[in-house]
């Protein structure tokens, strides 16, 4: 050693007992990580070994340094059991330290949710800290380590688990993704992907164990995609090995027949079986025949009110009566007032919002019947429909119905050949919004331009979809692409005031005698359309003495296309003169009154009867 070395930075050795560990420490240095020990230099002009920290298990002479203390020891702990995770942090003499640490756990099961931890991290305090380890779904030996970071210095210990292997006690489906696949040539998506999961004895599931699967029917050619578990499968198998989170999964391709499919799921070391659901093929595209448009009301109180929600629904179907993919979207469009421009479907169904504003239809005097009268129409694109006379599920040309060329097909909303007992249409020209009602296509109307050629296109006189073999559509007898399907609806913008004559109702009498009677009374609104729904029309004897009426509850305007009728009557009650005033009343939904009066007439006047002019008594 050189004499001119500054003595400070001369080296101390410190010997920590029977660790057999040396710790060297540089005047003006860090602490150092030496096997678990915290060596931290003191403060002042010399470096010193003044504070040792070590972690392991134990304390004084039973301290192992490293280590971390299991509840089960060397013992193999049961599938889905718990044992316990000890850390001590010892002073160099080995004693419990008072210092406090976090200090957390990492291993294999814990990263992979395959063993939990009552608390990770966890604190030590007063020399010690424990947690609960819980097997769920680990398997195997799983080591251990326990880190904690003391005043920069990093401390580790670690430990080993053995776990035993889980029994397997059930397999169940979990999902079919997606629920409907398309017929096989339709062009959607024919293929799906179907899960089940295995379980242990504890509920955690199980990995890396085989399943088999078949399925219940073949028809159309419905299959499995081959798949192994191992290479000595055999090239066809149709199996699968469970992955970390304990799912099998097997592809379902589709054949060319509309029908459910059940896959069969087998785990081939226990025999335990169980069964898929809500899977099935179809053409996934919605056809004519299947599609329906619902509203909450048919008579709003939206004449004189803005603000005022109806709620449409549209529901699709395809050919076979199956919802078509979620997410198929349906556009809108209305004569009067606003509507939300679409929605998209969910297992078939979606709904969008009417709101009453302007413009609000008025026709006169052209069709004075026709005032507030809303046409709402829904529309998507889709395929039309036809009668599956030999039920093969495909359009066969000159075997199947398909209703052209007729008066029917100049409607918007043919009725299809389906709606058994009418004449029908199936042929579809481009849809359009039947402002005037008139049921048929008059110029200015709103149309889909479908093709974008600018004009409105009358019905071809083919069937038009997914179902038209492609061999067919080459000969020209059918075409596979899609249409404007669509469904309207008529909703009427009812106002909340009545319609009078002469300040009552149509109906309704000036007066009505005191020995009482009957009227009936036509209820409408100012255009002689129905009175909004949710009016309440009262027929009151508030105001007359000695009259009873009928009917003494109010009543309530449904939702309705049809005005309504009152049928009134008034009876003499008690032994007073009838007297006074009977009023129908009728309060709208925003809470309009509209009162109108029925005198009650009067008696005659009574007329005395002369005293008889006495006749003389003869002499």
């Amino acid at each position: 050693m050189h004499s001119n070395i500054p003595r400070l930075s001369l080296l101390k050795l410190v010997s920590i007992g029977s660790l057999g560990l040396t710790l060297l420490a540089c005047g003006g240095g860090g602490g150092n990580r030496v096997d678990g020990i915290t060596n931290q230099p003191g403060s002042g002009s010399s470096s010193s070994v003044s504070t040792v920290r070590i972690i392991g298990v134990g304390s004084g002479g039973d301290f192992k340094a490293g280590e971390i203390g299991v509840g089960v020891g060397s013992d193999t702990l049961s599938a889905g059991g718990t044992t316990s995770l000890t850390i001590n942090l010892v002073n160099a003499d080995r004693s419990l330290s008072t210092d406090t640490t976090s200090i957390a756990f990492t291993s294999r099961c814990i990263a992979a949710n395959e063993a939990t931890l009552s608390a990770n991290p966890v604190t030590i305090t007063n020399g010690q800290a424990s947690v609960s380890y819980t097997a769920n779904g680990c398997a195997g030996r799983d080591d251990i380590t326990a880190t904690a970071n003391l005043n920069g210095t990093l401390l580790t210990a670690k430990g080993s688990i053995n776990v035993e292997l889980d029994t397997i006690s059930s397999i169940q489906f979990v999902d079919a993704t997606p629920q409907q696949i398309s017929l096989k040539g339709t062009g959607g998506n024919e293929t799906a992907s179907v899960r089940f999961l295995v379980r242990g004895s504890t509920g955690a599931p199980i990995k890396g164990t085989c399943v088999e699967f078949d399925l219940n029917t073949r028809a159309g050619g419905v299959d499995l995609v081959n798949s192994k578990c191992d290479s000595s499968d055999a090239p066809d198998a149709k199996r699968a090995k469970t992955n970390e989170e304990g799912h099998a999964t097997i592809v379902v391709q589709a054949g060319s027949v509309a029908t459910p499919i059940t896959v069969n799921a087998r785990h081939l070391d226990t025999g335990l079986s169980t069964q898929s659901r809500n899977l099935y093929v179809s053409t996934g595209v919605p056809d004519q025949k299947s599609m329906s448009l619902s509203a909450s009301v048919r008579n709003p109180n939206a004449w004189n009110v803005d603000g005022e929600n109806v709620s449409f629904t549209i529901r699709l179907a395809d050919a076979f009566n199956n919802p078509p993919a979620d997410g198929t979207s349906v556009s809108f469009t209305t004569s009067g007032g606003s509507i939300t421009p679409s929605c998209t479907t969910a297992n078939g169904v979606c709904s969008v919002t009417w709101t009453s504003q302007n413009p609000r239809p008025d026709p006169r005097p052209a069709t004075p019947s026709r005032v507030g009268h809303v046409r709402v129409l829904a529309h998507t694109t889709g395929n039309e429909s036809f009668m599956d006379v030999n039920g093969n599920g495909w359009y066969d040309f000159d075997v199947d119905v398909f209703a052209s060329n007729n008066a029917a097909c100049e409607f918007n909303v043919p009725p299809a050949s389906a709606e058994m007992g009418r004449l029908a249409c199936d042929d579809l020209g481009e849809a359009f919004l039947d402002s005037n009602h008139s049921g048929k296509f008059d110029n200015g109307e709103w149309f889909m331009d479908f093709n974008q050629n600018g004009a409105r296109d009358v019905a071809d006189g083919l069937y038009n979809g997914v179902l038209c073999r492609e061999q067919d559509a080459t000969d020209g007898k059918c075409t596979r692409s899609g249409v404007t399907i669509r469904r309207d609806y008529l909703i009427i913008m009812s106002s909340n005031i009545p319609y009078t004559e002469n300040g009552r109702l149509q109906g309704q009498p000036a007066v009505l005698p005191y020995t009482g009677g009957n009227f009936e009374a036509w209820l409408a609104d100012q255009h002689g359309n129905p009175l909004p729904a949710g009016t309440k029309v009262l027929f009151s004897a508030a105001n007359a003495r000695g009259m009873a009426v009928t009917p003494r509850d109010e009543i309530t305007i449904p939702s309705t296309y049809d005005t309504q009728i009152l049928i009134a009557g008034a009876t003499m009650t008690g032994n007073d003169v009838p007297s006074g005033y009977l009023e129908v009343v009728i309060t709208t939904p925003d809470g309009l009154v509209t009162s109108m009066m029925t005198r009650i007439s009067s008696p005659p006047p009574t007329i005395p009867t002369p005293n008889p002019t006495p006749t003389p008594n003869p002499e």
